[in-house]
């Protein structure tokens, strides 16, 4: 029973201290911490690992290996000396904090871990520099940030797009004037309609678990020319983009899939290739049903984009544009592949020039 009148001396406190964490016992505690604790050396070789990053209680097989190489980051394969050697690795948060911490720093920053398959694990890495026998070290911790980082991503992607839609509706009070009653309010209800879906997006995404969305996905009938039809008139009346060309060939098909994503995957899409083109750039955008049963669908325009913005076009918050406004290719990939059950994919170079291109079944049961 704790009594607040009694304390043990100093001397005693520390020979305490030094035979608990010299013991076994300290080693076997530090695995139920609700973090991932590890010590690299000065070649970024694991020392010393309380459990692994995904809670399984691996053997002990990672002595001499690199942290990415441990946790199966894709891009410690990309070169033959593993881990911290390849291109992708000077992007990398953890590779950056260790050397930062190398510099002895203590340093916070936020790491992708990349996989074979595609996808990504954001972590929040901390390190700690510390010497020990003359010998400089890393001690590093890792938390898991996905659940944290998907909710905080989907509002931002849903309030985004609110916005957006609500802009929409003002550049059409903006120009009703030069409308007819009849034009004027079938623009406005066709965004007052979609204000109502996105609102409703928006509410399931704070009512649910967000990794559980795609249970709650609503199965639309969609005539796929008429959603294109739809989505590029309301970009077109937005001033900015009112004189952008564009060439379509679309192929008139009903597809069974929900209406809100997908009219928000396309209309990301729109944006972003009005925003890389000029007035005299013409936008190229074909979609046809292919032999896999699938609508495929590619928006093309004639930017090329360098090769840094190319290795990071699909993360979190990766934005040209600034601060807070990372979100329209992060939220294609998102909605298009963990919600849509779809594929999404780009090129660009000289000869193609920049395409995006998605994949999703047209029939398909969430």
């Amino acid at each position: 029973m704790f009594d607040p009148k009694k304390r043990l001396t100093i001397e005693e406190v520390e020979k305490e201290a030094k035979q608990l964490l010299q013991s076994e016992y300290f080693s076997e505690l530090l695995k139920d911490i609700p973090l991932t604790l590890f010590i690299i050396n000065k070649y970024r070789q694991i020392l010393y690992l309380n459990k692994d990053l995904f809670n399984n209680q691996k053997d002990n097989n990672f002595t001499g290996i690199r942290p990415g190489e441990y946790f199966n980051c894709y891009n410690s394969k990309e070169s033959e000396y593993g881990c911290g050697a390849s291109k992708f690795c000077k992007l990398c948060g953890l590779s950056n904090s260790v050397f930062e911490s190398e510099e002895d720093k203590i340093s916070a920053k936020e790491w992708n871990i990349s996989f074979e398959n595609g996808d990504s694990m954001p972590v929040y890495v901390t390190t700690r520099p510390f010497e020990f026998i003359n010998k400089k070290y890393v001690f590093c911790t890792l938390q898991d940030l996905a659940d944290k980082k998907l909710r905080e991503n989907l509002e931002k992607i849903f309030l985004h797009d609110i916005a957006n839609t609500v802009t929409g509706i003002y550049s059409y009070i903006q120009v009703c004037d030069s409308l007819s009653y009849e034009q004027f309010k079938e623009l406005l209800s066709i965004n007052v309609e979609r204000l109502i879906d996105e609102i409703h997006s928006y509410k399931l995404i704070n009512m649910s678990n967000p990794n559980s969305i795609s249970e709650n996905i609503k199965i639309d009938e969609i005539e796929i020319s008429n959603l294109f039809k739809e989505s590029i008139q309301s970009l077109l009346h937005i001033h900015i983009f009112s004189k952008k060309k564009i060439k379509t060939n679309i192929t008139p098909e009903i597809i069974y899939t929900d209406k809100v994503l997908l009219r928000r995957i396309i209309i990301n899409l729109l944006k972003n290739a009005f925003e890389a083109s000029t007035n005299d750039e013409e936008i190229e955008i074909n979609s046809f049903i292919n032999e896999q049963n699938e609508l495929e669908f590619s928006i093309k325009n004639q930017l090329v984009l360098p090769e840094t913005i190319k290795m990071q076009i699909f993360k979190k918050s990766f934005s040209t544009k600034g601060i807070g406004r990372g979100f329209g290719t992060y939220s294609i990939k998102l909605l298009t592949e963990k919600y849509l059950k779809g594929k999404v994919d780009f090129i660009s170079d000289e000869i193609n020039k920049t395409v995006f291109t998605v994949k999703i079944p047209i029939n398909k049961s969430y």
